[in-house]
Formats: structure tokens, C-alpha cells, sequence
């Protein structure tokens, strides 16, 4: 005898229609960056999985409920932060129990005070567990008097363990995100610092040879369709090579080291000042505010005052060579340095012509 297949009542089709409902609602979260919109996506999932009147999201803050958001027609408490010890959320929160009321008015555990400006006569509120955070809850809300079903309870513990997996996640990957976007940060300072040791000179802290040109080519850069006054100065100092046979390598790295200290005191921060190796030093001036004599004097009468207050066993000279140009995109640099660099070295020649040799 043949049997007629049994249909199925809309009773038993309805955990697998919560089950699918509860599955879109984790398939919905997990794609959300935003923390706000977590929250607004698992309020309204409760409202309507359960079919209430009103939802509320609830993090521990430290020893308060913090009402951080809530689906309502009637304003709740959201904003709002209670005592763990004077509401229902902080038992279920302290307790890791899911709190049942079908009369928030014949529940000790209930602040009825705060409940008599609205509507509300039935509530539940489960925990969240969550491992990265403090804790929290999901409450849910009727306006009528409710018994809420097995199905109720199992339909709002299975969300709060969803949300939970959800504020872990996302506080793992924010704390994650935090934590590439800080060894970006130091792996950006680390190659500005090897970038900037790549140019200076580690003796003086000035540019070496390598970050002068590399400097200077910026600025050329920048004269596309323009054209600027400029100064190149070639400085050497005088006799380090005696400093260093009488006096020891130390004292004249001391004697570089106060050149180099000059000139970076005596020129502007847009200048480039560079040590170019050993002895030479060159200083690119871009639309200078004094000609080449005016820089050669400032610069041997600072040498004037600084000799006077190192009172060394030997002078501090240097002999300079200037070079006023008009500087385009395409000026040869070089062609620049080796004319200083001629005048440089007519100036040393004089001066031992004048003077004989310096006397130690």
C-alpha cells in the first residue's frame, strides 16, 4: 500500500529557517570593516530574528554597561553607561548567564525605575564571551507581556556567540592592522635614517659628496623654465695634513669638524653645505643676499672670532674659491666646482706667497 509523503508543517521547516537566517547574519558581519556597522547589523538581526519590539547593543566598559547602540522606536538608553551592579546586563554579564524577565516589574534583578518611561514589560539579555574585550550583551525587548520560547533563547545565545567571534576578529585584525601599520612606521624611519647616512658625511653631519649633488640635481630640477642667481663657494682648509702629523688624526678631525661647524652656522637652511671629503667643502647658495667678496669676508672674519675663543696650539685657516652664476636646469654642477676650485687654490697659493708657511 503506497503512503502519501508526509509535508512538512511550517513548524519543523523553522530551525532550518533560523539556521539560515543566522548564517546570512555571520555572512554579513564578517565582511564589515566599520565597528559601528557591526553593531547596527547584529541590533537589527535581533529585532528580527526574534521578532521583539527593540534591541540594544552592550560592551563592559571597565565596570559600567556602555548602551553603545539599539533598534527602537522609543528612545532607550543608548549613549547611556549603568553600573554592572544596578542593571540586568551587568548580572548576565558578571554571571555568563542569560537573563529571562517576562515581568521586568516582578524581577528583583531589574531597575524598574528605568524602565518606566517606556513601553517595555518583557525583556532578555545575553552575554557576549568574548576573549579580546571586557564583555558585553545583546538585550532584546517587548512591549507586551512575553515568555520568551526555547527557540528565543537559543536564537539570541546563537547570535551572541556569533558577535562574539565577530568583536574578536575584529579587535585581532585592528589590533594586527596597528601593529603592520607601526612596523611600517619604524621600517619608513629605519630607510629615511640608512637614506640619510647614504648622504651625510658622518664626521661633520653634513651632506657628503653624494647628498651634495643629489641635493643640488633637486634644485635644478625645480628651474624647468626658470633661472636663479647662485653662488658656488669651494672651501679647503689650510694645512691639515701638518695638524694631523703633529698634533694626531684626532685633533684634526676636531679641525673638520669646527669648519664644518662654521659653515653650517654661517650659511641658511636652504643653502647645501657639504663636505666633499678630507679637506673640501663646498656650499651651493641659491638666490644669494650678499655677492662672493661679501660671503668671503663674513666668513674669514667668523674665523677671527672662532680662533680667539678655541685658542688652539694652530690656527683655523681656509682659503675659498666663489663662483657667482645664473643657475638653469641644465648648468654643469661640476663645471661650477672646478672653477671654484681654481680660484680656491689661487687664493692658497697667495697667501703662502704673502705669509711663507704657516708656523706651528
Amino acid at each position: 500500500m503506497d503512503h502519501e509523503p508526509q509535508k512538512l508543517s511550517a513548524g519543523s521547516r523553522q530551525p532550518q529557517s533560523e539556521f539560515d537566517d543566522l548564517l546570512t547574519v555571520l555572512s554579513d558581519v564578517s565582511h564589515i570593516k566599520v565597528y559601528e556597522d557591526i553593531t547596527s547589523t547584529l541590533k537589527t538581526a535581533a529585532k528580527r530574528l526574534i521578532h521583539c519590539d527593540a534591541s540594544s547593543i552592550i560592551i563592559r566598559v571597565d565596570e559600567d554597561c556602555h548602551y553603545i547602540d539599539e533598534d527602537s522606536e522609543q528612545p532607550l538608553w543608548k549613549g547611556m553607561r549603568f553600573s554592572l551592579n544596578n542593571c540586568i546586563t551587568g548580572w548576565a554579564i558578571l554571571n555568563g548567564s542569560t537573563a529571562i524577565i517576562p515581568d521586568i516589574y516582578d524581577d528583583a534583578r531589574v531597575p524598574a525605575e528605568l524602565y518606566r518611561h517606556t513601553s517595555i514589560q518583557s525583556m532578555m539579555v545575553a552575554p557576549l564571551k568574548n576573549k579580546n574585550m571586557q564583555g558585553g550583551a545583546i538585550s532584546v525587548y517587548w512591549n507586551k507581556r512575553h515568555s520568551p520560547s526555547t527557540a528565543e533563547v537559543h536564537i539570541l545565545n546563537t547570535l551572541t556567540d556569533i558577535s562574539s567571534l565577530v568583536f574578536d576578529f575584529f579587535i585581532l585584525q585592528n589590533e594586527l592592522e596597528k601593529a603592520v601599520a607601526a612596523r611600517t612606521l619604524d621600517l619608513n624611519k629605519a630607510n629615511q635614517k640608512l637614506a640619510s647616512l647614504a648622504i651625510q658625511d658622518d664626521l661633520t653631519g653634513l651632506y657628503n659628496r653624494r647628498g651634495f649633488f643629489l641635493m643640488a640635481d633637486q634644485v635644478l630640477k625645480s628651474l624647468e623654465r626658470v633661472e636663479k642667481n647662485c653662488i658656488l663657494s669651494f672651501i679647503d682648509i689650510d694645512e691639515l695634513k701638518k695638524v694631523n702629523d703633529l698634533y694626531g688624526h684626532l685633533a684634526g678631525d676636531n679641525l673638520i669638524k669646527s669648519v664644518g661647524e662654521l659653515l653650517k652656522s654661517n650659511f641658511r637652511k636652504s643653502d647645501i653645505v657639504a663636505r666633499l671629503g678630507g679637506d673640501e667643502f663646498a656650499v651651493l647658495v641659491i638666490d644669494p643676499e650678499e655677492n662672493c667678496e661679501g660671503i668671503h669676508i663674513r666668513l674669514q672674519s667668523e674665523l677671527v672670532k672662532l680662533n680667539a675663543l678655541l685658542k688652539l696650539p694652530y690656527p683655523i685657516d681656509i682659503s675659498m674659491g666663489n663662483i657667482y652664476s645664473k643657475l638653469t636646469a641644465t648648468a654643469s654642477l661640476e663645471a661650477l666646482i672646478n672653477k671654484a676650485d681654481k680660484l680656491m687654490y689661487k687664493e692658497k697659493k697667495e697667501k703662502k706667497e704673502k705669509k711663507g708657511k704657516i708656523k706651528f
